[in-house]
C-alpha cells in the first residue's frame, strides 16, 4: 500500500513528537513499519523505547536512532558500539557509522497484540544472538527466490 502524502506528513509529525518526547526524558510506543527487522519485529507491532544515549548501549540491544545516509530513523541492532553501527536482523548492510547524537533512544520491549516481550533480560540476550542469524536466513531466501526463474541458479557476477 502506498501512502498518500497525508498520510506521511501525519507519520512525520508523529515521529518527530516521539523524538522529542525521548529527548526530554520520556518513555515512547511507537508502531513498527516496514519488514528490517524481521523475525523479530513486524508490521503492526508496538515498541516500548526508553530514552538512551549512544554510550550506554551495548551490542545486540535494539537501538531507536536517526540513520546517517539518509536522515530516516530507524530501530536496528546495535553490532559495535565504537563506531557505533546498527543493522536490521533482515538487512544485508549495515546503516554505517553513526554519530552519538543520532541515538535517542532503547527499544526495552515490543507487543504484538496483547502479549509483551521484554527485550533486556535474559530473554532479550536470547533473541538478540538468535533473531540476527534467522534474519540472515530470511535475506537468503529472499535472494534466492529473485534468482530462481533465471537459467543459472548463482546470482549474476559484477
Amino acid at each position: 500500500m502506498i501512502a498518500s502524502g497525508r498520510d506521511e506528513r501525519a507519520q512525520s509529525s508523529r515521529l518527530a513528537f516521539a523524538v522529542e518526547e525521548l529527548r526530554a526524558g520520556r518513555a515512547i510506543e511507537l508502531p513498527v513499519r516496514g519488514t528490517s527487522m524481521l523475525p523479530l519485529l513486524r508490521a503492526g507491532d508496538v515498541l516500548v523505547i526508553e530514552p538512551a544515549r549512544a554510550s550506554s548501549l551495548r551490542a545486540g540491544d535494539v537501538a531507536f536512532a536517526r540513520r546517517a545516509a539518509d536522515g530516516t530513523w530507524v530501530a536496528h541492532r546495535v553490532l559495535a558500539t565504537a563506531p557505533l553501527i546498527l543493522r536490521g536482523d533482515s538487512c544485508g548492510d549495515d546503516d554505517g557509522a553513526l554519530a552519538s547524537d543520532d541515538v535517542v533512544g532503547r527499544v526495552v520491549a515490543f507487543r504484538r497484540g496483547t502479549v509483551r516481550v521484554p527485550l533486556d533480560g535474559r530473554l532479550g540476550r536470547a533473541l538478540a544472538l538468535a533473531c540476527p542469524l534467522v534474519g540472515k536466513l530470511y535475506l537468503w531466501k529472499a535472494t534466492k527466490s529473485l534468482y530462481r526463474g533465471r537459467a543459472s541458479s548463482s546470482p549474476p557476477r559484477a
